[in-house]
C-alpha cells in the first residue's frame, strides 16, 4: 500500500468491513508480533482463533481497502441485562499506525448493517493505553467512569434503534 492509498483511507474513502474469516489469522499473527498491539491486545494465539470463530454475541470485523485489511475490531453485541453493545479492541497494521485509520474504522463499526439495533456503545480502555484514549475522544466518545482499572467509554449510535 503506497502513501496516496494511505491518505485516501485516512479520508475515509474505500475502506470497507467484512467479517473475520480462518483465512486471516496469518496476517493477524504477524500484526501483533509487533511490540505494541501485543502488549495492549495480546498475546494473540489459537485460543483466540478458535473463540472469534466460535463467537455467537459478537463479531471480530476487518477493515480493508481494496481487500488489503487495515484494522480489525471486535464487537460484542448487547442482551437485555446489559443493551449497549462493547467495542473489545481495535488494531491497525503497525505499518499503517498514525492515518486515521482506527477512527475511520470505528466510525464504520457503528454504521455496520450486520449488527443489531442498539442505542448505545460502550468500549473500555486501559488507563496506560493513551492512544486508545486519544482515539475514542477525538471520535466523540464520552468518558463515563471506570471499572475494575479501565476507562468506560461511551457513545450514542448513529443507527436507529429498531
Amino acid at each position: 500500500m503506497d502513501k496516496s492509498d494511505v491518505v485516501a483511507v485516512a479520508r475515509g474513502q474505500q475502506m470497507e468491513l467484512r467479517k473475520f474469516l480462518a483465512s486471516d489469522w496469518p496476517w493477524v499473527e504477524k500484526w501483533f508480533q509487533d511490540a505494541q498491539l501485543d502488549r495492549e491486545l495480546g498475546p494473540m494465539g489459537t485460543d483466540w482463533l478458535d473463540a472469534v470463530l466460535a463467537e455467537r454475541n459478537g463479531v471480530q470485523l476487518v477493515a480493508t481497502v481494496e481487500t488489503k485489511p487495515v484494522a480489525l475490531i471486535g464487537c460484542v453485541w448487547g442482551d437485555a441485562e446489559h443493551p449497549s453493545h462493547y467495542i473489545t479492541d481495535i488494531a491497525v497494521d503497525p505499518d499503517l499506525r498514525e492515518q486515521g485509520i482506527a477512527s475511520r474504522a470505528l466510525h464504520l463499526v457503528s454504521d455496520w448493517p450486520g449488527h443489531p439495533p442498539t442505542a448505545k456503545w460502550t468500549a473500555f480502555v486501559a488507563s496506560r493505553n493513551i492512544p486508545a484514549q486519544g482515539l475514542l475522544r477525538k471520535s466523540l466518545w464520552s468518558h463515563a467512569g471506570s471499572s475494575d482499572g479501565m476507562l468506560k467509554f461511551e457513545k450514542s449510535a448513529t443507527r436507529p434503534t429498531s
